[in-house]
């Protein structure tokens, strides 16, 4: 017995068995349809998975800028070295340390954004990004990375890094 035949869809007016060519043509155009309407179906899933917040990662841009569900945040009560604009080898160097520590910071537990510089109020950045203080597991990131002397406590302008 075919699969076709197991869910009924092969029905016969022909002598040997076999359905006649109008019955095959209606089975084939309701197949085609339903592995149509399948193949859509999973191309959507594929692609809501792919733009999903949910699906997304913590990125961690540099010490103290992080994309999370596709939203650039800037750390608003930190100064970490800069990574892309440095001024010296070290800074440089300081920098991708603060950069993989925030990213292991953010992959180890449940991420909490509080929108907003303490400091100052400001929402946004001059660079469009928003303006927040994340704490993962109920810890102040920025606190931790200040702790481990990755970043410096943000005072309202950069300050230089090198000596």
């Amino acid at each position: 017995m075919t699969t076709l035949e197991a869910a009924g869809l092969l029905i016969s007016n022909q002598p040997n068995g076999a359905p006649s060519r109008g019955v095959r043509s209606e089975i084939f155009q309701a197949l085609t349809k339903e592995v149509g309407q399948m193949v859509r179906l999973k191309v959507i899933m594929f692609f809501a998975l792919l733009v999903s917040p949910a699906a997304a990662s913590p990125l961690a841009l540099d010490g103290d800028t992080v994309i999370l569900d596709g939203q650039h945040i800037r750390i608003a009560n930190i100064d970490t070295p800069e990574i892309h604009e440095y001024h010296c080898d070290a800074e440089l160097r300081l920098g991708l340390v603060a950069k993989r520590r925030m990213a292991e910071l953010l992959s180890s537990g449940p991420i909490v954004v509080h929108e907003g510089d303490p400091g100052s109020g400001r929402q946004i950045d001059r660079y469009g990004r928003m303006l927040a203080t994340i704490e993962v597991d109920g810890k102040d990131v920025g606190e931790i990375m200040i702790a481990e002397g990755l970043a410096r406590r943000w005072s309202g302008k950069r300050r230089p890094w090198c000596r």
